[in-house]
C-alpha cells in the first residue's frame, strides 16, 4: 500500500516538475539548497596537492560532513547528482548529513567541475585526485583513513563508478566499496526502462536528458565513453558494490544491467531495487524506505572496513 509520505513526495513532484527547455540557470535555481540534520558539523575545505583537477585548477573545493559521533578516520567520498550539470555540496546536505549518521563517518562532499562550462572529462578529473586526497587527509588535517569509500547519487553515481574504473587503471589505492543511488551509467539512454518507466517518473524525462548529453559531451568523446557510461567499462578487479534504485524511475535499468554486469565479471554486487520508488528516493527523508535503505548502507559500509588499511607508496 501506497505511504501518505511517498503521496506526498509525488505530490511535491508533479508541483515542481522542471520545464524540459529550462536554461541551465533554471535548472541550477531548482536544486535549491537543502539542510543537513541537527548538530552536524560542516566544515569548508579545499582539496589539494598533485594532481588535484588534472588538467584544471590546483584545487578543488569541498566540504567535511560529520554527524555527532563520526569517525572521523572512516571516510565516504560523495560525488553529487544533478545530471553533470547542476547539484553542489549544498544541495545535498541533508542526504550527506544522514549518510554520516547512518555509517558513522565521515563524509567528503565534493564540488566537482559543472558542464556545460567543463564538460566530460573535468569530473572525474577531479573525483580521482580527491579520492586519493581523501585517503591520506581527514577532518581535522593530513592523516591516513582507516577505511575509505565513495558514494553518489544519479550522475553523482555513475560518476563513482566510473573513479573507480580510474583508480583500478592507475594501479592507484582503491575505495573499499561503493554505494551508488539511482546511478546514471548509461548516457546513450539506452535501457528498456526509459520507454516501461516514462510514465511512471516525475523526476527524469528524455528530452530533459539529451540536453543534457549534449552539455557533458560536445566535443569529440561519444555517450558510451566508459568514465560517464560505465555500463560500457570493464569492471574487473573493482571493489564491493551496493546498488540502490526505485522502479519508478526512468534509470532503473542502468542499476540493473552495472548489477548484471558487475556479476558477469566477477564482482561482489548487492542490489536492490524498491517497488514504487522515484529516482533518488534516499534523498527523501521522511520517506519509510529511504529511513529504512539509510540503516542498511550504513550496515553494508561497516561491514567493508578492511581489517588493516593496505600500505601502498
Amino acid at each position: 500500500m501506497t505511504s501518505q509520505a511517498l503521496e506526498r513526495a509525488r505530490a511535491w513532484m508533479r508541483e515542481n516538475q522542471l520545464p524540459s527547455d529550462a536554461s541551465i540557470d533554471e535548472m541550477r535555481a531548482w536544486m535549491g539548497p537543502s539542510p543537513a540534520i541537527p548538530e552536524t558539523t560542516i566544515a569548508p575545505v579545499m582539496v589539494t596537492g598533485p594532481g588535484a583537477s588534472g588538467g584544471g585548477p590546483d584545487e578543488t573545493p569541498a566540504e567535511w560532513v560529520l554527524a555527532p559521533g563520526a569517525d572521523a578516520a572512516r571516510r565516504i567520498l560523495y560525488l553529487h547528482g544533478g545530471g553533470y550539470c547542476m547539484g553542489s555540496p549544498a544541495t545535498h546536505r541533508n542526504l550527506t548529513s544522514r549518510l554520516s549518521a547512518a555509517t558513522g563517518m565521515a563524509v567528503l562532499s565534493l564540488e566537482y567541475r559543472l558542464a556545460p562550462e567543463h564538460p566530460c572529462p573535468a569530473a572525474v578529473r577531479d573525483s580521482v585526485p580527491a579520492f586519493a586526497w581523501m585517503t591520506r587527509n581527514g577532518p581535522a588535517g593530513p592523516g591516513d583513513a582507516a577505511a575509505a569509500f565513495i558514494a553518489g547519487d544519479s550522475a553523482g553515481g555513475g560518476l563513482a563508478l566510473g573513479t573507480l574504473v580510474k583508480n583500478r587503471d592507475l594501479d592507484d589505492r582503491q575505495a573499499d566499496a561503493a554505494v551508488l543511488l539511482s546511478a546514471w551509467t548509461d548516457l546513450t539512454l539506452s535501457g528498456e526502462s526509459w520507454e516501461t518507466r516514462a510514465e511512471e517518473d516525475l523526476l527524469v524525462n528524455r528530452p530533459a536528458t539529451e540536453r543534457l548529453v549534449d552539455w557533458i559531451l560536445p566535443g569529440p568523446l561519444r555517450p558510451n565513453f566508459p568514465l560517464v557510461s560505465p555500463v560500457f567499462a570493464d569492471l574487473q578487479d573493482l571493489p564491493p558494490l551496493y546498488l540502490i534504485a526505485g522502479d519508478h524511475e526512468v534509470l532503473r535499468d542502468d542499476t540493473t544491467r552495472i548489477a548484471a554486469l558487475g556479476r558477469m565479471m566477477g564482482l561482489a554486487v548487492r542490489e536492490e531495487i524498491y517497488p514504487e520508488m522515484p529516482h533518488v528516493f534516499p534523498a527523501f527523508p521522511s520517506l519509510p524506505e529511504s529511513i529504512e535503505v539509510m540503516g542498511k548502507i550504513g550496515e553494508f559500509l561497516r561491514a567493508q572496513v578492511p581489517a588493516r588499511w593496505p600500505e601502498r607508496g
